[in-house]
């Protein structure tokens, strides 16, 4: 009768432990599960609405406070004619402000050149908002004694309705290639469990001008593209 109680609770025992192993074993699967990751790209193009000059000045003197002074009374009457054709005090920002000597050729002999003179130099970004006077400002900042020009941008004003037009565009792309994916792999698709907002960005023309030819040269402003990404993660059930 011992022998045949203890056999009993053997059996009792093992059974409860394959219970346990079996029970965590589903645990494990239900929560890892199966899923899809896939990634949604939106974009929207719409046309430039305001352009972005980079442009400055540069004088040379034989002395720093000279250079300094000359580039200064530049700059000034470039801002002036600035303002004088209607942008804004907020739309023009100085980038740069620089001073840096000036070297001689060096000598026959051999040695370091001699400082010759001082360079000063100071740049602009101006934004104009009206595009029919892009061409207006760059004639006025060469009449008023702008000397550098690095380019022109063509940019939107207001870019998040169109970055939110993206942003959907994307998530509907996603979705669409989690559908086709499940559907052709024979599964059905679950719930989205996760969206992860990828970043986007923007990019259109942005020609560049010699100064020499920047007044006479027509502006084309184009379109451009805002975009948009996602990466979105759906839980893929088990078919019937």
């Amino acid at each position: 009768m011992g022998s045949l109680g203890g056999l009993w609770r053997s059996l009792l025992i093992g059974a409860a432990v394959s219970a346990v192993l079996c029970t965590s074993g589903a645990s494990a699967q239900e929560t890892k599960g199966s899923r899809l990751v896939v990634t949604g790209e939106g974009s929207v193009s719409a046309p430039s609405d305001m352009a972005v000059l980079s442009l400055g000045v540069r004088a040379q003197a034989r002395t720093a406070a000279e250079a300094m002074s000359a580039g200064g009374a530049q700059m000034q009457r470039v801002l002036d004619a600035i303002r004088g054709i209607g942008v804004a005090a907020l739309d023009v920002r100085t980038t740069t402000l620089q001073l840096q000597p000036v070297y001689g050729q060096p000598p026959e002999r051999g040695g370091a050149s001699e400082i010759e003179g001082y360079e000063a130099a100071s740049d602009l970004e101006v934004r104009v908002r009206d595009l029919g006077q892009v061409a207006k400002v760059i004639d006025g900042v060469t009449q008023a004694g702008g000397n550098s020009f690095s380019g022109i941008r063509f940019d939107i004003a207001d870019p998040k309705p169109l970055q939110d037009r993206a942003r959907v565009a994307a998530v509907e792309d996603g979705r669409a290639k989690a559908e086709l994916y499940a559907r052709a792999a024979g599964v059905p698709l679950g719930q989205l469990v996760e969206l992860n907002d990828m970043g986007g960005g923007g990019g259109g023309p942005r020609p560049m001008y010699e100064r020499a030819a920047m007044e006479a040269m027509p502006v084309a402003g184009g379109s451009l593209d805002i975009t948009a990404t996602v990466q979105m993660v759906y839980r893929l059930e088990r078919p019937d």
